[in-house]
């Protein structure tokens, strides 16, 4: 190639609202599993690699459901609340397993919702757990499904929990001593019993990510370009402009000239 070739990194992060209302229960969990994996190692790479030149856009609707979920872990640890996840409700403690077989069936259908050569093969222990109802048609109204839902103690739903958050935790995550030590008690099911420490090291280990994700890449802001689009829009073309880097641009509720980032 005989002329250098211009190559613009643009990292688009955009969830939709997920939220029932503006104070309602969350229906999804996806913020705060990506937030605990995918961007948490995005940050991380370019904390390793200085000298990487990328943009980054974050939709102003998922950094306000980022502090949100960052606020509400707090106030779980802190002061015992309840959060509007019930999946990290279930985790916590904070809400009892059900002990229904139609709430059991809910916890077994939420920790289905995951990839499973990547985040439950690789992990023996979890396998297991997640293959004890392989080939039986998860179904209500089946009897023998219903059976072994009632037969099934507390603890394989805990230990369920458990092992589906980790298996969301990003490579940077899995490094902290407390999630490595997590990890190694959950391959022999020794999860502790306490629910208010099994929140503490999920919300403790991801707390830099919900709380401190765009400080973290304003650190590297050097090498990075982080501005926001419109609140609660998708704009495929705000990734094609032509700007300095080591800029921040909040755009908030404004109205756009999309030439303004094109030209």
């Amino acid at each position: 190639m005989s002329k250098p070739l211009n190559l613009v990194l643009c990292w688009h992060m955009h969830q939709p609202y997920y939220r029932d209302g503006l104070d309602g229960e969350y229906r999804l969990p996806w913020v705060y599993l990506h937030g605990i994996k995918d961007y948490d190692d995005m940050a991380a790479h370019l904390e390793r690699h200085p000298d990487m030149r990328v943009v980054v856009n974050f939709a102003p609707v998922l950094l306000e459901q980022l502090d949100d979920y960052a606020q509400q872990l707090t106030d779980l640890l802190n002061k015992g609340k309840a959060t509007s996840d019930v999946m990290l409700n279930w985790l916590s403690g904070s809400t009892p397993i059900p002990r229904d077989p139609a709430g059991r069936h809910k916890v077994v259908t939420y920790c289905s919702r995951i990839h499973k050569p990547r985040m439950v093969d690789p992990y023996p222990s979890y396998q297991t757990l997640h293959n004890l109802f392989s080939g039986m048609e998860q179904d209500p109204d089946n009897d023998g499904y219903n059976a072994l839902l009632n037969y099934l103690d507390e603890q394989y739903f805990v230990d369920m929990l458990v092992w589906y958050h980790l298996s969301w935790c990003g490579y940077s995550l899995k490094q902290r001593p407390e999630l490595k030590e997590l990890m190694e008690a959950s391959e022999d099911y020794r999860t502790t019993d306490d629910p208010k420490i099994k929140a503490e090291r999920f919300t403790k280990s991801a707390h830099a990510v919900l709380i401190q994700h765009r400080d973290r890449l304003e650190d590297v802001r050097d090498s990075t370009m982080l501005y926001d689009t419109r609140r609660y829009t998708n704009l495929l073309g705000m990734r094609l402009f032509d700007v300095g880097f080591g800029q921040y641009r909040d755009y908030g509720s404004a109205e756009l000239d999309l030439d303004l980032h094109i030209n």
